[in-house]
């Protein structure tokens, strides 16, 4: 109807839509860990005055971070930084140290998420979180219905591939990991 707002609704505007998933792919070291970090820093306190001009919702933001590529030891200090980096004190975050498939594992998570009241789930990344041969399409079919399932925002960091013919770079993999996701930012390394 005329009178209908059509306005989306942001867990963190403009970056994260409500409820749905968004993916930051780039090259290694090109930081998207880091910002996904700041992401959570931002949203979890929340963080207004943030000079990234990221809009956070009111309430502060549970955030979980799902991490299938490193180790609790070396998330501390990547946290532990940032929190003294933005300076406004420390703030807690589930942190979880994945081995099984996204997919795999929907019941404990669901159980996590509700426990702790969670409403913004990052993966750290894609290619583990998702299994198999992820150029197919039923890993990215099967990795975003366990999202859908879960039925929290999300953000998922993933690894480029690059097109041979036009160079152009997009998420490694299926195209279905980009056309699923509701929002899709690639990350650059510039010197």
């Amino acid at each position: 109807s005329e009178g209908d707002n059509l306005k989306p609704d942001y867990l963190l505007e403009p970056l994260l839509y409500l409820n749905q998933p968004a993916v930051i792919f780039g090259d290694y070291c090109s930081l998207k860990s880091l910002f996904a970090l700041a992401i959570a820093y931002t949203v979890q306190l929340p963080y207004y005055d943030n000079l990234l001009g990221l809009i956070p919702l009111k309430e502060s933001t549970p955030c979980l971070y799902l991490d299938y590529e490193d180790d609790p030891s070396s998330f501390r200090k990547r946290w532990s930084a940032l929190e003294r980096g933005f300076g406004q004190g420390p703030i807690p975050i589930k942190y979880s140290r994945m081995t099984a498939a996204l997919s795999d594992s929907v019941e404990q998570l669901r159980n996590v998420i509700y426990e702790n009241k969670i409403k913004l789930m990052i993966i750290d990344s894609l290619g583990p979180a998702a299994r198999g041969n992820l150029n197919d399409p039923e890993p990215a079919i099967k990795y975003h219905a366990a999202l859908r399932q879960l039925g929290i925002t999300s953000l998922t960091l993933a690894h480029t591939a690059k097109d041979s013919l036009t160079k152009k770079r997009s998420i490694f993999g299926s195209v279905f990991f980009m056309n699923l996701a509701r929002s899709v930012w690639e990350s650059k390394s510039e010197q």
